[in-house]
């Protein structure tokens, strides 16, 4: 399964998908109006914390990282959460700061919040944050292992070109 942001061009996705041995997408949408269902694909809605999440129309809720974490973590309690490893800008002297702490993973854990390392993202960004991106996967990484997170890297692609094979993607987060 992977997921993808599509703007109308859901058939592309399905084309490259089905080239890629990808045999389930979930289609992601910002906006409940435009949800569209395409044959057996699944489809999911980003959602802000702070805004009702009570939606039956899609089968998954997610939220991308931010300032409310804790409180859609306890409170709204999504399918998926992504995006930790790019709130901040600089890391700590002595630690990195990920966007992931023990109190997060606890409540991920206990209210069984998949967390979703995205692909696109990393590759989107100059060559230079790279490593800095890196390192903070890797820690997150760590933290969810440690506390029975259920984790999965996907490409969250914006563009059916930005799609990858899970195989892939799996070497990808293996090496981490």
């Amino acid at each position: 399964m992977d997921f993808v942001f599509p703007e109308n061009n859901e058939e592309e996705f399905i084309k490259i998908a089905e080239k890629l041995s990808i045999k389930e997408l979930v289609f992601v949408y910002t906006d409940k109006n435009k949800v569209k269902k395409i044959n057996n694909h699944k489809t999911a809605l980003l959602v802000n914390p702070k805004q009702g999440v009570k939606t039956k129309i899609v089968d998954y809720i997610m939220i991308k990282s931010g300032e409310n974490d804790r409180y859609a973590l306890e409170k709204v309690k999504p399918d998926f959460m992504f995006g930790f490893e790019f709130w901040s800008e600089r890391d700590h002297m002595h630690q990195r700061a990920s966007g992931l702490n023990d109190v997060f993973c606890k409540l991920a854990a206990k209210n069984k919040i998949k967390i979703l390392f995205p692909f696109s993202d990393f590759l989107e960004l100059p060559f230079y944050r790279k490593p800095l991106i890196l390192g903070r996967l890797m820690q997150n990484k760590k933290l969810c292992r440690k506390y029975n997170v259920n984790i999965e890297i996907v490409s969250l692609a914006k563009k059916p070109y930005q799609l990858r094979k899970k195989m892939d993607l799996d070497s990808l987060f293996n090496i981490l």
